[in-house]
């Protein structure tokens, strides 16, 4: 998608929200920020697969135009990251106004995976939950039938996601996403974008069989993931995708992988209600004494724990930790 001055003139100036965004300070803030983006050639090109992550330690280091042109002048990054994902939000609010208004949120959504080039830039837009907002855009593009001048807003925003849930390491992303809505938009988005985009299959199949499975250690992120498949089953997002299909195949192995988590941390919280020596269980879980050295076993007593430690557990207990380090090492 090209960037143009003449073309975002032409909308400021007949969208009824022309006024309010030369009046506002934060909308006139990033009207100026989105001309400076759109005025500089460097910035209109990125190589296939572009992450729009300034974690990512593939991403060139040569001077930056957005560096030099927008957060210098425009303030710091945290202005910059607070405009841009507020302007996101206004522009998603008014999508069902018109088509220019749509192409206006396409145009704005585009905007953050530019910017997140920058590490400072990248760090300030997750401060302000673009992620979230991110997701919610890309959700908002799944319920609009494909054309040619959007294709490029659905692919950026869900290498952006992507990304930035793969090399940040952070639940909270990852949570972020799932509550957003991040397994319907990737169904969707199979059946309507892979045609013209084959590096959204890539994206999806990644996000379902590599990067989300990775979280499903966390108990907040597996309750945020057991919602939002049940969120995605009940929305039908995923009837139009082929059963023999790559993203079908990893759609159901996140689902199985959910299930067995949700099962696995009920075990683990009823576990801790039962004394590991002699059964004996408590409605809650304060009457119980936990081993502290591999913290998996509980036991109503000093001397259930005294007897089962000299009985077994002497030699579980380390092999327990021994196992946990090399797994999460």
């Amino acid at each position: 998608m090209k960037f143009t001055v003449p073309s975002i003139c032409n909308f400021l100036r007949q969208s009824a929200l022309a006024d309010t965004m030369e009046g506002s300070g934060v909308h006139a803030f990033f009207v100026r920020l989105w001309f400076r983006l759109a005025t500089d050639e460097r910035c209109e090109e990125w190589p296939d697969g572009f992450c729009g992550t300034g974690f990512n330690n593939s991403v060139p280091t040569e001077p930056n135009p957005i560096r030099e042109q927008v957060i210098a002048p425009l303030g710091g990054e945290v202005n910059v990251a607070k405009a841009a994902v507020c302007h996101l939000r206004n522009a998603m609010c008014s999508m069902d106004r018109g088509e220019e208004e749509s192409l206006f949120s396409f145009q704005t959504v585009l905007v953050i995976p530019r910017l997140a080039i920058v590490p400072e830039l990248a760090y300030a837009l997750l401060a302000q939950n673009a992620i979230r907002h991110v997701t919610r855009a890309m959700l908002a593009f799944a319920t609009l039938p494909p054309t040619g001048l959007q294709t490029d807003a659905p692919s950026a925003s869900l290498s952006y996601v992507t990304s930035n849930i793969a090399f940040t390491d952070s639940i909270t992303w990852a949570t972020q996403a799932l509550n957003a809505g991040i397994l319907i938009v990737l169904l969707r988005y199979e059946t309507l974008y892979t045609s013209s985009d084959p590096y959204i299959t890539r994206r999806n199949v990644q996000l379902l069989e590599e990067i989300l499975p990775r979280y499903l250690i966390f108990l907040s992120v597996v309750q945020s993931a057991r919602k939002a498949v049940k969120k995605a089953k009940k929305s039908g997002a995923a009837n139009g995708i082929s059963r023999s299909s790559d993203v079908w195949a990893a759609w159901v192995l996140f689902g199985y992988l959910v299930e067995q988590r949700v099962e696995l941390a009920g075990r683990s919280a009823r576990q801790k209600n039962v004394c590991n020596r002699c059964g004996r269980i408590e409605p809650k879980r304060r009457a119980f004494r936990q081993c502290s050295g591999c913290t998996d076993l509980y036991y109503c007593s000093s001397d259930c724990q005294r007897h089962d430690w000299d009985a077994q557990h002497r030699q579980d207990c380390k092999k327990i930790q021994r196992n946990r380090r090399g797994i999460f090492a």
